[in-house]
């Protein structure tokens, strides 16, 4: 098994792939190297052609400028705007230097659409909607706080 097979098969959905497909999978699999800050996917902008699995460090899904969540090595984003066609929903952006196994559409949408992969899709975008929803929740009640409400000791002063 090679190395990029032996890192997917620990994660979902290609936990659930069959030995030889999981291989073909790795096999069509790129690696890339994104720097912090870098942006992947853009809100609204073009539709995603690949599956992206994080291998190392981390990126975050930016919602209206926002972090609505953060992806962690194993975990896969890209699937939505794939799927669909549509434009990505979140600005998906590199919190720090990140390692990115990169599956390109073909193979992606075999996995995807495998009954492993299709219980994934449903289950990471609810989790995601979730997510998204709570921190629009947290944003308006923050946004209505009266200030005087925040303050809970006197102000410091301090000499420049």
């Amino acid at each position: 098994m090679t190395a990029t097979a032996r890192f997917l098969s620990q994660f979902p959905p290609f936990d659930k792939l069959e030995a030889t497909d999981l291989e073909i999978v790795a096999a069509a699999t790129t690696e890339r190297r994104v720097s912090a800050g870098t942006s992947i996917l853009i809100e609204g902008g073009p539709p995603g052609e690949e599956l992206y699995v994080v291998h190392g460090g981390s990126v975050e899904l930016v919602r209206n400028e926002r972090v609505v969540d953060v992806v962690a090595p194993g975990e896969v984003f890209g699937h939505p705007t794939l799927l669909t066609g549509k434009p990505p929903a979140f600005t998906v952006r590199s919190r720090e230097e990140t390692d990115l196994y990169i599956i390109p559409r073909a193979a992606a949408i075999n996995v995807l659409s495998s009954e492993a992969g299709v219980a994934f899709v449903a289950e990471t975008l609810g989790e995601r909607l979730s997510r998204t929803v709570q921190t629009i929740r947290t944003a308006r009640e923050t946004r209505a706080v009266h200030l005087a409400s925040l303050i809970r000791r006197p102000p410091v002063f301090v000499a420049p």
